[in-house]
């Protein structure tokens, strides 16, 4: 078993460096034009996924609180591997997440916009779709030196 643990990290950090060359290439062709071009295909597929990932977690579309959403943001952190300690704040009034430790977080430090950007766009366009006044940010992100990410969710009233 760590064995496969070791590979399985091993190839995220893979993938992950293939992301920061990409970005790191796209950057160097064509500037800031290619970073909103690929932060559009990131929300377009926030917009895709939203859908069909709220059906197989039990959310309504546009009614989810922040105990819902924050089941969105567990759900993708646990597939990348990421470690957290409990929550900061769990309602459904509002959400914040401490997460302690990523697998490629010293990889993005080249490319924070990956989490700080990207990542953030994608999740704004599914919680638009969950519930339209509900808001998703960073408050730290370990891809930029920071001791943790901290995800946080609001929703306005």
């Amino acid at each position: 078993m760590q064995q496969s643990e070791e590979l399985l990290k091993a190839g995220l950090d893979g993938l992950a460096r293939q992301l920061v060359m990409a970005i790191k290439v796209g950057r160097e062709m064509n500037g800031e034009e290619y970073m909103q071009r690929l932060e559009q295909e990131f929300r377009d597929y926030g917009r895709k996924i939203a859908a069909p990932l709220a059906k197989s977690m039990g959310i309504k579309e546009g009614e989810a609180d922040c105990l819902a959403l924050g089941k969105i943001i567990d759900y993708f952190d646990s597939t990348t591997g990421a470690q957290w300690e409990g929550y900061v704040q769990r309602s459904p009034d509002a959400f914040e997440k401490r997460i302690t430790s990523c697998p490629v977080a010293r990889t993005y430090l080249k490319e924070p916009d990956i989490c700080g950007r990207l990542s953030l766009a994608m999740a704004e366009e599914m919680f638009k779709i969950y519930n339209p006044k509900a808001s998703v940010y960073f408050a730290e992100l370990l891809c930029k030196g920071d001791d943790s990410c901290r995800v946080k969710i609001d929703i306005k009233k």
